[in-house]
């Protein structure tokens, strides 16, 4: 019975490539996805950490300063 069973598997396995290719496909692109974000997460804390956000916007805020309208 296991064997059958086993068989059958095997056997949907074959027939069905395109949606193997698609399962593995879509696996991927959800790792991606979470590595990605996770990225993009870690460097805004990697930001906020070190305060370069800080130094961006008084330098932005001083050449508005040095404006002469």
């Amino acid at each position: 019975m296991i064997a059958n069973a086993v068989s059958e598997q095997n056997n949907l396995q074959e027939s069905n490539p395109k949606i193997n290719e698609f399962v593995r496909a879509f696996v991927v692109m959800v790792f991606a996805l979470a590595a990605g974000t996770f990225c993009v997460v870690w460097l805004c804390e990697l930001l906020n950490e070190f305060e370069i956000r800080r130094f961006i916007f008084r330098d932005s805020q001083h050449l508005l300063s040095l404006r002469t309208d």
